[in-house]
């Protein structure tokens, strides 16, 4: 057997397909097997290749950098340990060599080398703003109406929700 799970079979002529050398073999993974003979293996690797690029590609775009003198805007849909009851709005701007996320509803911002690090920054200070909003009602108007809208939209990992 193979590391497959597909009994071998032996064979001197080099010039058969590799479908015909396991011929009486039984996959034991469920997904449906493929039988590509030797030639259309090749071109079959290549063109799922091309299409693991293209969507590799496409994944990675939509983290790159901005342009220079440009802004993106994304949602937030949680952040690192709590969830929130409707995304944040944040916008992602280029800074020397890296990005600054700002909230846009409230002054906090995380900066990093790139997108990722920029939002993760920005969540985690977003969970320790509202921490430490929640333990004082002692705050200038503008923090009172932060700590308002933060009590609105987060949904604390110790706090049950009615929908």
């Amino acid at each position: 057997m193979d590391y497959l799970g597909m009994k071998r079979i032996e064979s001197t002529d080099t010039r058969k397909p590799l479908a015909s050398l396991r011929e009486n073999s039984v996959p034991t993974s469920p997904y449906r097997r493929l039988d590509i003979s030797a030639g259309d293996s090749t071109s079959f690797i290549n063109k799922r290749i091309a299409n693991i690029k293209g969507d590799l590609a496409k994944m990675i775009s939509t983290f790159e950098c901005p342009q220079k003198s440009s802004f993106s805007i994304v949602k937030i849909q949680r952040l690192v340990s709590m969830n929130l009851t409707t995304p944040l709005d944040v916008i992602v701007e280029p800074d020397g060599d890296g990005v600054i996320a700002n909230a846009v509803d409230f002054p906090v911002y995380g900066s990093g080398d790139d997108v990722i690090d920029a939002l993760e920054m920005l969540k985690r200070d977003i969970e320790s703003l509202y921490h430490d909003l929640m333990e004082d009602d002692n705050l200038a108007s503008e923090w009172l109406q932060v700590k308002q809208f933060l009590k609105e939209r987060i949904i604390a990992p110790d706090e049950k929700r009615q929908v």
